[in-house]
């Protein structure tokens, strides 16, 4: 007679081995995903961000938050030689002409020597830039000379070569808990403007709220 309690011991050891490796598995997939979610050098650089060095503190920039002040920078440079624009005394209208020292450099001329942007996409970056929330869509203007309007969902900018050079030179932390970045910008006449911003750090991002402007020789 069949004890119905016996059991097959190399069945039961094939299924605690089954067991064994199906956790085995699952640990080795999870330990997979977890190293697929490690934070990016820059991740880890926005978490720090969020709590504020002391005031004369070195910081460190994103990648992003470089291209974003260095972009700045030759626009801020240009505008300024072009025509002193100053930050603490600027309008909307002010801020819209960033459309155009912004995009010159960076876009392709078609034979109007005129190149193309969304209107969307250079509302974005201005407001990114600035914290503005509203700009004035200059159009296009008959008999007279422009560099930039807006025509449809586009912007057509006036093309030219890039200003300058441009370097980020230093950042630390000021006492309100912002930034302070320096940037070099190099002109091919050999001129090197030096400017300084005043900018707020938040997610990732980098809102200019002042710049001014030292020259070198």
């Amino acid at each position: 007679m069949k004890n119905g309690n016996n059991k097959n011991p190399g069945r039961m050891a094939k299924t605690v081995l089954a067991l064994l490796l199906a956790a085995a598995f699952a640990l080795g997939a999870a330990s997979f995903t977890a190293c697929g979610k490690a934070k990016t050098d820059d991740e880890k650089l926005i978490e720090d961000q969020k709590t504020p060095g002391g005031a004369g503190e070195s910081l460190e920039l994103t990648e992003s938050q470089k291209k974003t002040i260095l972009d700045a920078a030759e626009a801020f440079a240009e505008a300024q030689e072009a025509e002193g624009l100053d930050m603490e005394s600027m309008t909307i209208g002010d801020f819209e002409k960033f459309v155009y020292y912004l995009y010159n450099g960076e876009l392709t001329a078609d034979e109007s020597g005129f190149g193309t942007v969304a209107s969307a996409d250079a509302d974005a970056r201005i407001q990114s830039l600035f914290g503005v929330t509203k700009l004035r869509h200059t159009p296009r203007r008959q008999g007279f000379i422009q560099n930039f309007y807006c025509e449809g969902d586009d912007y057509f900018v006036r093309v030219n070569e890039p200003f300058g050079e441009t370097a980020v030179t230093g950042a630390e932390w000021t006492e309100d808990g912002h930034a302070k970045i320096t940037v070099s910008v190099s002109t091919p006449d050999g001129v090197v403007i030096s400017l300084e911003f005043s900018a707020e750090l938040k997610d990732g991002g980098l809102i200019i709220t002042n710049c001014k402007r030292y020259d070198a020789i």
